[in-house]
């Protein structure tokens, strides 16, 4: 478990959740439910009414729930259909963690959730990994000195957002945002690691690590420190629409896979779109992806491959794939 500041002095309640599915209506509306508690403390989800003039601090307490940044991932992931948190909607229906445990509530604590622990604790072995490498690396020439700020800078973001992560004072984070960033560090470290073993630079370690910190400064943009107060919006996503066509002629039943650009080489980290062309329809984090469409079961591609660009200033983003065979 990721190491947290005991908030309010011995009255807050430390629960884990881990990633999981939860279905209403056959529709997946969030990825954890799964967990362990301290002092037997049970969470579960509860859905309400948005009450006249409330807040989601004010809903959060009243279910035991301490209203930080975690709490308010865990509220984005339950409720999809929400952007920001700052203003409610009174008479809307929300999707809520609760405290099942009434003597907890009463006794005036609060349970604060821990969200996707197992990737925050992985990115911070990471950096570890890279704050005892970079020194080393920095003396290698074959043109890495060009890229040292580069290097810094990314290091020097990454150890940002693992602080935020354990000082829960952070943007909330999604899931998939998250597993980009960890395999963003995994590869730095493995090519870091690759160019100190060896003694030298390579020029393809080269190339694909100016994929690697593009992507983090991407990141960096949507992460931002968070005061006590008003409650951040939602990771930046956008919908991305994809139509598989064929001389203008729509071609169905194809499934559309992703990939982030840093990671094209990684195939644990292609994803793929919900449902069947065409069109078929996903909300991506902000990076740069290939997208391409196959015939199940394979993976193969069999249209053309579209380099995207998603940034959260976008509408939504209408990609057509060129079917080939």
């Amino acid at each position: 478990m990721i190491a947290l500041r005991d908030i309010r002095s011995g009255s807050t309640v430390i629960a884990l959740i881990v990633s999981a599915s939860i279905s209403a209506g056959g529709i997946d509306i969030a990825r954890r439910v799964s967990l362990r508690a301290a002092e037997g403390v049970r969470v579960t989800w509860r859905v309400i009414e948005v009450p006249p003039d409330s807040t989601i601090h004010e809903l959060l307490l009243s279910q035991g729930i301490l209203p930080d940044v975690e709490a308010f991932a865990v509220v984005y992931e339950l409720n999809p259909q929400l952007n920001q948190l700052s203003r409610l909607t009174p008479g809307t229906t929300l999707m809520l963690p609760v405290i099942d445990s009434p003597a907890t509530i009463e006794s005036g604590k609060r349970i604060a959730i821990v969200l996707d622990a197992d990737l925050k604790e992985s990115i911070t072995g990471r950096v570890y990994q890279l704050r005892k490498i970079l020194p080393r690396i920095r003396t290698l020439q074959n043109g890495l000195l060009d890229t040292a700020v580069s290097l810094d800078d990314a290091v020097d973001t990454l150890e940002f957002m693992q602080l935020g992560f354990v000082r829960r004072n952070g943007r909330p984070i999604s899931r998939e945002a998250l597993e980009q960033l960890d395999a963003d560090a995994a590869l730095l470290n493995a090519a870091l690691s690759r160019a100190n073993d060896r003694g030298r630079w390579e020029r393809e370690s080269s190339d694909a690590l100016s994929a690697v910190l593009n992507d983090i400064r991407i990141k960096k943009r949507a992460f931002t420190q968070i005061a006590s107060g008003k409650p951040p919006d939602r990771w930046p996503e956008v919908r991305v629409i994809v139509r598989t066509l064929k001389g203008g002629i729509p071609v169905s039943n194809l499934r559309v896979y992703y990939v982030p650009q840093a990671l094209r080489g990684n195939s644990a980290a292609i994803r793929t779109f919900d449902r069947l062309s065409t069109p078929s329809d996903r909300s991506l984090p902000e990076a740069d992806y290939f997208v391409w469409a196959s015939r199940d079961p394979a993976m193969t591609p069999i249209t053309s491959e579209y380099p995207l660009i998603v940034r959260s200033s976008s509408s939504d983003i209408i990609v057509d794939l060129t079917v080939l065979e």
